[in-house]
Formats: C-alpha cells, sequence, structure tokens
C-alpha cells in the first residue's frame, strides 16, 4: 500500500507515516514496558529501551538504560504488589500515548515520605517515541497529587 503524499503534508511528517501493524507494534512495545518491566521485570529493560534513550520526568530527566533501571528499581524498593496497568493507548507517526494506572502497596521512602503501609491507586499519562523496537524517548507525568493525598502527605479536605 502506498502512503499517501500531498503538497501541504510536511516532509518530516511524511517521514514518520506508519501503518497500521508499525504502530500496534510500536504500542506494544511501550505496553510490554509498563506492564513487565515497571511491574518489576527489569531484565527486560535493555530488551525495550534503547541506550541512549531519555526520559523526562517531572521535575527530572533519566539518560541511558542505567539510570532507567535504577529508577525503576527505587519505585519497586518503594511499592510492594506495584503494578502498572494500560488503560489505553493511541499512537501516532513515532510516538505513542499511554493512560496507565498505578497500583502497590507503600512499603519504602519515596518522594521524601517514609514508607505508610497504605495502598495506593493513581493515573499518569505518558508519550513515548518508538524507534526500531525501543522506547528512545519519554515524556512521563503522574498523578502525584492524588498519590500524596492517598500518603496523606498533602493536606487536602
Amino acid at each position: 500500500m502506498e502512503r499517501p503524499t500531498a503538497p501541504d503534508i510536511d516532509a518530516s511528517v511524511a517521514e514518520v507515516m506508519t501503518d497500521d501493524n508499525e504502530l500496534f507494534a510500536m504500542k506494544q512495545v511501550v505496553r510490554r514496558f509498563f506492564e513487565e518491566v515497571v511491574g518489576g521485570n527489569l531484565d527486560l529493560v535493555e530488551e525495550l529501551v534503547a541506550p541512549d534513550c531519555v526520559i523526562h520526568g517531572a521535575g527530572n530527566e533519566f539518560r541511558g538504560v542505567e539510570a532507567v533501571r535504577q529508577n525503576l528499581s527505587r519505585q519497586k524498593n518503594a511499592f510492594d504488589e506495584w503494578k502498572a496497568r494500560v488503560i489505553f493507548q493511541i499512537a501516532e507517526g513515532d510516538t505513542v500515548a499511554s493512560h496507565l494506572e498505578f497500583t502497590g502497596r507503600h512499603v519504602g521512602e519515596t518522594l521524601g515520605i517514609p514508607a505508610t503501609g497504605k495502598d495506593v491507586a493513581f493515573t499518569g499519562m505518558f508519550f513515548d517515541r518508538v524507534m526500531d523496537g525501543k522506547i528512545v524517548e519519554g515524556w512521563h507525568r503522574l498523578d502525584y497529587l492524588t498519590l500524596l493525598r492517598q500518603l496523606n502527605a498533602f493536606p487536602c479536605r
């Protein structure tokens, strides 16, 4: 099938046009990263994350596979029964947008908050660029307000 082109489509946009199979494969890479790797299987990091990957978090940035692994290890140590569930995904060009739900029990220090033993459930929005079957860049935003409320670390009514 020939890709559609039009004079008003910018060349850089036309270059990242993908077919449905490519979009599905990209979504599967991102789904595996969140559901399997974030869920605790850190052995898959190299398979799903590019060596020079950059993850832009809220106020921080993780560069490279080892930095991503260290961040995930901190999460795993802070939350028992830590799970990430993909609620839905949309893919276009080289980017996958994901809406996720995270659940777990707070058993270790996170965000400067000592373990509370509380169960938590909160969501996040993630935009990940995928090239050659690996995540190369991501913009990850979690609903920290909901998390902090559940940990009684943010006085709200």
